[in-house]
């Protein structure tokens, strides 16, 4: 049970993000108040009728619901702004001694962020690391990556 600020929108959203049963607003009279504790000692939900007659907030409860398992949904980005050069440059086709030239690291050391990024992510190469980073939007291109590398 919550035991709002006032009747108003923000306090009934917040009892349902809590998981409140019942809602009584700060000023209801000590009747209304035992009431709704007697529903919920019951094993009533009193905020259910509440809301049953409020579709504007139940509609603005799934709005938020919704917005919260998109964002859950789409991972975060777990990689280090090295890790995505790296594997921008693997996306464009070049090869561990390719990366690490132009990088002017290690070939050991572009070795140790591959690793790093397929335990990062969960996947087996680095082709589906590529895949996986570009359909998590982590990797842009300004033109289109062509299959093979071009060699001068």
């Amino acid at each position: 049970m919550v035991l709002g600020g006032d009747d108003d929108d923000a306090s009934i959203v917040g009892a349902v993000e809590i998981g409140a049963t019942g809602h009584v607003p700060e000023l209801a009279r000590p009747n209304e108040l035992v009431a709704v504790i007697r529903a919920v000692a019951e094993g009533d939900d009193p905020l259910k009728a509440e809301l049953a007659g409020r579709p504007d907030l139940v509609e603005r409860i799934v709005d938020d619901v919704r917005q919260q398992l998109l964002a859950d949904r789409r991972p975060t980005n777990p990689l280090s702004p090295r890790e995505i050069e790296v594997l921008q440059l693997v996306a464009t086709g070049l090869r561990n001694k390719e990366i690490a030239e132009q990088m002017e690291l290690s070939e050991q050391t572009i070795k140790n962020h591959l690793r790093s990024i397929l335990h990062k992510l969960g996947v087996p190469n680095r082709t589906a690391a590529v895949l996986y980073a570009v359909r998590q939007g982590w990797l842009h291109f300004a033109e289109p990556v062509s299959a093979v590398p071009t060699t001068s």
